[in-house]
């Protein structure tokens, strides 16, 4: 059953009669996650929460208008004449994830290329420019419930240098002080309060410069992916 056919999932569910739902790694499932946890009464993120989390754009508009720190950014629907970015700067589909689409711009010459390719690849057909924030990049796995929530892990993203899209290791602890470790447990309760993610597991990746300065670059309702997740274990005892 395609992760996008959420009645087929739906009746598969009711077949099943489960008693929970959640997805991990892709953040294609979300949807169709929050629409059987919306028709069976069952806790979880609501469509609208699930809308947010799963189109970039909208996101960083919830999270920037509620006062939460990203990175400047614009929407288009369709490739512009000009943009209003200086290199390096990251040109993102609006609602995939696995990093399909997403490019690091270091040069001019090479936007309307990044533009394409991430027009291809995005359901909607929006595209994401973004301004580049320095800093490591850390990812942050949540539970919420009742509004409440629950750190479960840090880790600390590596790349090549110079190259976006896919993270190429993990080190989990994640190395921060412990004071900024509460700094970005505290940023990330503030964009899931932000975004009304108050149910389920969350999945936040968020930037730190060198200064301390802290920003959100995404937040997902879902799992970390598999590898992620039995490194939490393995680092914190928590399945």
């Amino acid at each position: 059953i395609s992760l996008r056919d959420s009645e087929a999932v739906l009746n598969k569910c009711k077949e099943l009669a489960i008693e929970g739902i959640v997805t991990t790694s892709s953040d294609v499932a979300v949807p169709t996650l929050a629409f059987v946890a919306d028709k069976l009464g069952l806790k979880g993120v609501s469509p609208e929460v699930a809308e947010l989390c799963v189109h970039k754009g909208k996101m960083r508009n919830a999270l920037h208008q509620r006062g939460c720190a990203v990175p400047r950014f614009e929407v288009f629907e369709s490739e512009p004449n000009s943009i209003d970015f200086t290199p390096p700067f990251v040109v993102k589909a609006s609602d995939r994830s696995g990093s399909r689409g997403v490019s690091i711009v270091h040069s001019m010459r090479e936007w309307r290329e990044a533009f394409r390719v991430a027009k291809e690849e995005s359901f909607s057909g929006d595209v994401v420019i973004e301004e580049f924030f320095e800093g490591r990049q850390f990812s942050v796995e949540m539970i919420s419930n009742a509004g409440i929530h629950y750190f479960c892990g840090l880790t600390e993203e590596f790349f090549f240098k110079g190259e976006g899209g896919c993270e190429k290791g993990h080190l989990v602890p994640g190395r921060l002080s412990d004071e900024l470790t509460e700094k970005v447990i505290s940023t990330v309760c503030r964009a899931l309060d932000a975004l009304g993610l108050h149910s389920g597991p969350s999945h936040s990746e968020i930037r730190v410069s060198d200064s301390g300065e802290c920003c959100i670059i995404e937040i997902g309702a879902r799992l970390g992916g598999v590898f992620r997740n039995r490194l939490v274990q393995l680092a914190y005892g928590l399945d």
